[in-house]
């Protein structure tokens, strides 16, 4: 990150292939699908994109009129650094990162990759777990896709280390009968039947698609809410003894509720078994105790969560809250989701204005840790979801 005196001496512009337009103006299918934001008092409108491989975002009154200040070349205005104090070089780097201004370097105009390292953002890139490792392959692996739809490219790193549905285990698992028989729920095994007394299964519904969930019928003190998610992730065959010495830990240690796939394909996916938690306390207090009994066991790894132990077993990540989903047709956000998708942006933009300097797995990497996650370990800042951004 350079210095504020760095940043002040640079020359900036509004990116023209944006064009800004205020929400008054939109069309009216536009106008629909934004309506929402609205509510805050501050919302101007969007930075809409004249060419391909940009994404729109709305944005505020201040940068609105910064963005209209900044059409004509220029040096960042001094009320900006007033206002923003110490947070100002991070808040134009982020600007630039995300190309919505451009920063002049040997007569051109750049932004995204081809600007880094004019800011000094690039970090190193040093997996400190399985997990980080199998993130980072991730990446590498989705900035070779011939894809240039963010949402396309987002589920294609989303799905990264799922396990393919080989003859063998389709023979195992294929239908909910031998899952179940797998997972020891029928209610004569003697699991079953204290599973049955413990937890309360949650009927199917469309938000639980794919999933089979419980809930604790003891109401416990501190363990409720699903802000912090715990990740456990065996091998497949080996989820069975997962599942129930979880359920197990589960319940001694207060929490309310937890899920598992419900088909072969769900149980396939790295984060087949997740349990939720209120706080990141929580989530270890119940990581520990659940490691005595599993560790050892063979690990699948779920990309892109804060690895526990170091092995990929167990391992957590922390959801959006609900006032960050804003939009109508916006559904609301898992971790995993919340950080691909911002990988996915990242490495567009990356490709689309590329830099001998930066490659765009690494940039992607570096343009999440803006946004609070330390990609060497996928933890999360504490206060990760109030810092700024754009839709």
């Amino acid at each position: 990150m350079p210095d504020v005196s760095g940043v002040r001496g640079l020359v900036f512009r509004a990116n023209p292939a944006y064009e800004l337009v205020v929400y008054d103006r939109l069309s009216p299918t536009e106008k629909s699908a934004l309506s929402a934001l609205t509510s805050d008092a501050d919302f101007y409108g969007i930075l809409r994109p004249k060419v391909p491989g940009l994404n729109l975002k709305s944005v505020n009154r201040d940068l609105a009129l910064l963005f209209s200040t900044m059409a004509n070349p220029g040096t960042m205005p001094s009320y900006v650094e007033a206002e923003l104090g110490r947070s100002f070089a991070g808040f134009v780097t982020q600007l630039v990162l995300d190309q919505v201004f451009e920063v002049e370097h040997e007569g051109t105009f750049v932004s995204a990759a081809s600007a880094q390292h004019l800011f000094g953002a690039e970090r190193g890139h040093r997996p400190a777990s399985r997990i980080s490792e199998l993130s980072q392959r991730a990446v590498q692996y989705a900035q070779h896709l011939d894809i240039d739809e963010a949402a396309v490219l987002g589920a294609r790193i989303y799905f990264y280390n799922r396990q393919p549905a080989s003859p063998q285990l389709a023979a195992e698992f294929l239908g909910e009968g031998r899952l179940a028989k797998h997972l020891g729920i029928n209610e004569e095994t003697p699991f079953g039947t204290r599973l049955k007394q413990k937890w309360s299964e949650v009927p199917e519904e469309p938000t639980l698609q794919g999933w089979r969930m419980w809930r604790s019928k003891r109401r416990h003190k501190g363990k409720s809410g699903s802000g912090y998610k715990l990740y456990v992730s065996p091998q497949t065959p080996s989820l069975g003894e997962a599942f129930r010495a979880s359920a197990d830990v589960f319940e001694r240690t207060g929490v309310q509720q937890f899920k598992v796939g419900r088909d072969l394909h769900g149980i396939l996916r790295p984060d087949k078994l997740v349990a939720y938690f209120s706080s990141e306390d929580d989530v270890r207090e119940t990581g520990e105790r659940l490691y005595a009994k599993l560790g050892g066991m063979p690990a699948h790894g779920v990309p892109f969560t804060c690895d526990l132990h170091g092995d990929g077993l167990l391992s957590w990540g922390m959801d959006p809250p609900r006032r960050t989903q804003v939009l109508p047709w916006q559904e609301r956000q898992s971790w995993r989701l919340w950080v691909v998708n911002r990988l996915a942006i990242a490495l567009l933009a990356a490709k689309a204005r590329p830099s001998t300097n930066t490659e765009p797995w690494k940039f992607a990497l570096d343009r999440v840790r803006f946004d609070g996650v330390e990609t060497n370990s996928w933890m999360p800042a504490p206060d990760i979801f109030q810092r700024g951004g754009e839709t």
